[in-house]
This record gives structure tokens, C-alpha cells and sequence, in this order.
């Protein structure tokens, strides 16, 4: 089971011996480098292993202004940094494989940055390396939370920024939003941003801050890696209460069904009912895993209390038997997939009866929070469809019919790529007047920025296939996915790339390797992608914080 959760766990530094600048002759190229900051060596490694990279030098930085230090450094040395925390991404937005050790690039560990403290009552000021599990604690005793964010508690503040880190959030027909609520990502909860940036006045790198309402903030809100952000004081709601309800007994059929045949329970309909609904379907059964979380202010009475995050312990230990199975499929006996697929689901029923998970009650934050970064390795490849809240279920209904007709497709061949989870989470829009700032920017980069002109757009829908790494069959699986987005109807709505997942993949090169995608497709998908990139290149003009993706995605 641990593999449908898998998908949102995150990257890692691996740490190789106990290579130092002070036990190691240091490359020449780094001479000059700020003294007092801590130089390791380590190799980097992704969270499902397919991007590793030789022994890089990793700076840990304790301070903004040793942040703003090492920029001037590289920049001066023609280096590159690349900011790590514990990641949330499969992209390879902190650096690829490729990456040798012989590359003028080094890894930027920024999990020390971790202060906070309230601006006022509802506001939180927030280094870039806290934890967002620390974060929603810290403001649990203060009375205040936030709407949504990801699942993965372990993962650092600034890299859910970077790669527009969201939840599964939605009000409920007829809720009233509090003030200053945002239904969008986390970025748009953002009223004040710092970041190290080049300034022309100066000659150098400094360390800035921006309001909501300075226009280059745009490019900032989401910025993919191009700059380091230390610090930001985020905008937050009163803390609130949910019930979380588990079902595995609604087949697909009824979930998934066409809008004219939809009855009461399919997917729309509980969305309605409950706004926030999420979404865990193993490939090749019958009966997803349907979460759902009501604002509830009062425990009802056949809930079970709940006092701290992670509340589904079965993720973790998958039974002897199942993992077994997990085993063969990915040595390659690629038939037994539907086998293990429902053992997965299997164990999921079991474990929700056993742990008394069906029905819980709680703090947001206990909710919010559900993945460990112990579950299954996956890749994962998602897009987002904006469409009207009206056409939930018929997008969701077109791409899960594609989906299965893939599956088959695959199967007579002898091929199962589709070996995991299918994961739907639905939000809303990265709406800048959310925040209650009069003139507030929007994030240019989200993949939930609102699209110019078409107003009735305003429910986003995040469709995630997950599958065992190195699977045979996986990058022509995701391309056959991708060209379901690339072919989407203008009339049913706009499909964007989750950057934190695969996107942009060709048969031959695997993913983050199709030009015109990069080139053309997401660029047209994002009408201030041009501005924000220019504004990008402006704030770092010496390309310190450039990865190799981005070399493809904004060429210079």
C-alpha cells in the first residue's frame, strides 16, 4: 500500500564517508570559499533513485547572510549553487544525473534556516529550512493553520514554494472561505518574500525582500530553484478541526463515471458534499482508496479522536507477503502486477479497519500531514487541469478512461508499466486577491495561476500516475499520458506540468527531455512564463542558480 502514499515524499543527500574541507586537499576551484561554513562532500540522490550524481561539495548554511555569502563566492568563481532541503521533487530541479564530481557546482543545505515567529495574530515568519510539519505545529500553539499543503511533514518550507506545493482543498458547496484563505498553494499564501538577488547599485548579490505587491515578487512566488529564498511571513487561517472518512467500498465505474450517468457518489459528487476529497487507486483495481476531510468543528460521535500526524502506520510496514510480491514485480516479473496491486489494495482495507482509521477527528495539521518518507520508491508523473468546477467529473472521466485504455494497450503486449497508484487531488486557483492585498502579484510559475480571460476556469484537478522505478515500458506510460494533456479540448480547460513530477518525456530520453514541451507547449500554458523568466535572469544574471533543467525549460 505504502506505494500509493510514496508519491509525495521527497529528495536526499546521501552522504558518502566523512569527506570535509578540513580532511580533504580542496578543489582549486573553490578556493576563496567563506570560511566558517561547512563544506562536506556527499552523493546526491533522489527519492526514487533515478537521478544520482557523483560526490558533490555541500555548503551548510546557518544564516541568511552566510546564504548571501556563498552566492557572491560562486558567482565570483563561476560556480553554481544549487538549494537543497529534504526536497519534494522527481524533477531534477536541484541537479541530474549527469552531475559530475567534477562539475563547478555546489549543493546548498539549507535545513539549518529554521527560525520562526508570528507577525502579529495572523501572519508567520518562517526561514526557508523549517519543516513544514514544525511549522504547522508552531502554529497550532498560536491558534492559527493553514488550508492546505503537502502531505509529507518532513519537507522544507522553501522547497514547497519552489515547486508550488499544494494539498487537497476545496470548499464545500455554499462554505464561506475564512478571511485571508487561499484554496490555491502554498505560494499564494505569501505576503512577504527574501531572497538573494543581484544588485546592479551595488555590483553584487544582496539579500532583498519583496512585498506581495512588488511586481518582480511574480517571478519569486514560485521560482523553481532560480533563487534561494531565506525567509518569507506567510498569511494564515484560524486553526480548525476536520473528520477524515476512508472508503474502499465506491468502484470506479461509480467514481469515475461519465457526467451524464454520475450519480450521487461519483467523484463530483462527493467533492460537493465534502470540497476536500482525495484519491488513491491502485492500478488494475476495482475499488480506490477515497480520503475525505469535513471541516468539523465538534467531534462526531463515532469518530476517533486523533492527537498527532501520520495516523495511517500500515504505509509503512507492508505485509511479508505483499512486499514479496512488490520484489518479483520489480525484478521483472512484470505479470504478477495486478496480483500485487491488489494485495496493495488489500492491505490498505485491512489496515484502516484495524487501526481504527475509517472515521478520525482531529487538528487540520493531523490530517494535512499523512506520509512518511519510509514508503515504497515510486516515480510519479503529474499534470493539473484547470477547468470549470462543472467539468470535474467529465476531465476525470476522459483521462481515467485513457488511462485504462493505456493499461490494456500494455498488457497485450506483455507490459505492465502501470504498476502502482493512479492519485487524484483536487484544489483551487492561485487567486492573488485571496490574500486580502490590495494589488497583490500573482505567482507567474504556478501551474494553478489563473488563466488570462477565461475566468470560468476555477477548479484545478492534479492527475498523478505513479509506477516502480525502472519499469519497463515507464517512459512510453508517461508520454501516452502526456499526450492526453497535450491534446485536451481549450473548451474543457488548460493543462500545466506538476514541477516537482515528470513531465515533458520522449520514448527514447525519458522525461524533461522533450523540446518542444519545454520549448513551446509549457511556455504557451504559462502567459507570464516569458516575463518571469526574464525577471529571473535579471535577479541572477550570472546563472548562479541555474540547473541543467532549467538550461532546457529557460535557455538563455
Amino acid at each position: 500500500m505504502a506505494g500509493g502514499l510514496a508519491g509525495l515524499a521527497g529528495l536526499a543527500l546521501t552522504q558518502v564517508g566523512s569527506i570535509t574541507r578540513a580532511s580533504a586537499a580542496v578543489d582549486p576551484g573553490l578556493a576563496g570559499f567563506p570560511d566558517g561554513i561547512e563544506l562536506t562532500r556527499g552523493v546526491f540522490r533522489n527519492w526514487d533513485g533515478t537521478i544520482v550524481t557523483d560526490q558533490l561539495w555541500t555548503a551548510t548554511v546557518r544564516g541568511p547572510d552566510e546564504v548571501q555569502s556563498v552566492t557572491q563566492w560562486a558567482a565570483d568563481a563561476g560556480y553554481r549553487l544549487r538549494p537543497r532541503g529534504y526536497g519534494h521533487s522527481w524533477s531534477p530541479l536541484v541537479t541530474d544525473t549527469a552531475t559530475n564530481d567534477a562539475a563547478r557546482v555546489v549543493i546548498v543545505d539549507t535545513t539549518a534556516l529554521t527560525a520562526m515567529s508570528m507577525v502579529g495574530a495572523e501572519r508567520v515568519r518562517v526561514q526557508a529550512g523549517a519543516k513544514m510539519s514544525d511549522l504547522l505545529a508552531f502554529l497550532s500553539e498560536h491558534g492559527r493553520s493553514v488550508i492546505g499543503a503537502p502531505a509529507p511533514g518532513d519537507i522544507t518550507v522553501g522547497g514547497a514554494l519552489a515547486v508550488n506545493g499544494h494539498g487537497t482543498n476545496l470548499p464545500r458547496r455554499g462554505d464561506v472561505p475564512p478571511s485571508g484563505a487561499t484554496y490555491g498553494s502554498l505560494s499564494n499564501t505569501i505576503v512577504e518574500l527574501t531572497a538573494v538577488v543581484w544588485d546592479d547599485a551595488a555590483g553584487s548579490y544582496v539579500l532583498r525582500t519583496y512585498q506581495r505587491t512588488d511586481s518582480d515578487i511574480a517571478a519569486l512566488l514560485v521560482s523553481l530553484g532560480r533563487t534561494l529564498v531565506t525567509e518569507v511571513v506567510l498569511q494564515t487561517v484560524p486553526n480548525y478541526t476536520i473528520r477524515c472518512r476512508n472508503y474502499t467500498h465506491l468502484h470506479r465505474t461509480t467514481l469515475f463515471a461519465a457526467p451524464g450517468s454520475a450519480g450521487d457518489q461519483s467523484l463530483a459528487s462527493l467533492v460537493d458534499t465534502h470540497g476536500r476529497v482525495g484519491l488513491i487507486w491502485f492500478a488494475m483495481t476495482g475499488f480506490p482508496w477515497v480520503q475525505l476531510w469535513d471541516v468539523e468543528p465538534r467531534r462526531p460521535l463515532l469518530s476517533r479522536p486523533v492527537y498527532s500526524p501520520y495516523n495511517y502506520p500500515f504505509a509503512d510496514r507492508l505485509p511479508d507477503a505483499v512486499a514479496q510480491l512488490i520484489g518479483q514485480v520489480t525484478a521483472g516479473a512484470g505479470a504478477l502486477t495486478p496480483v500485487a496491486t491488489n494485495a496493495q489494495l488489500t492491505a490498505v482495507v485491512a489496515g484502516l479497519t484495524a487501526t481504527g482509521a475509517r472515521d478520525m477527528w482531529g487538528e487540520a495539521r493531523h490530517f494535512i500531514h499523512f506520509v512518511r518518507p519510509t514508503t515504497l520508491r515510486v516515480s510519479a508523473g503529474s499534470h493539473v487541469v484547470l477547468a470549470r468546477r462543472a467539468d470535474l467529473q467529465d476531465v476525470v472521466h476522459q483521462f481515467t478512461e485513457h488511462y485504462l485504455g493505456l493499461i490494456e494497450q500494455f498488457r497485450q503486449r506483455g507490459l505492465y508499466p502501470a504498476n502502482n497508484t493512479c492519485e487524484i487531488r483536487i484544489t483551487g486557483l492561485d487567486h492573488p486577491e485571496d490574500s486580502g492585498i490590495d494589488g497583490a502579484q500573482t505567482a507567474s510559475l504556478s501551474a494553478i495561476a489563473p488563466v488570462a480571460g477565461r475566468p470560468e476556469l476555477d477548479t484545478a484537478i492534479w492527475l498523478d500516475v505513479l509506477t516502480l522505478p525502472g519499469t519497463p515500458g515507464a517512459d512510453e506510460l508517461f508520454a501516452g499520458l502526456e499526450q492526453w494533456f497535450s491534446d485536451l479540448p481549450p473548451e474543457l480547460g488548460v493543462a500545466r506540468p506538476e514541477w516537482a513530477k515528470r513531465f515533458a518525456t520522449t520514448v527514447g530520453g525519458g522525461s524533461w527531455t522533450d523540446t518542444e514541451d519545454l520549448r513551446q507547449r509549457i511556455p504557451s500554458a504559462l502567459p507570464a512564463f516569458t516575463e518571469a523568466v526574464a525577471t529571473l535572469e535579471r535577479l541572477d544574471p550570472r546563472g548562479v542558480f541555474r540547473a541543467q533543467l532549467h538550461d532546457r525549460l529557460m535557455p538563455e
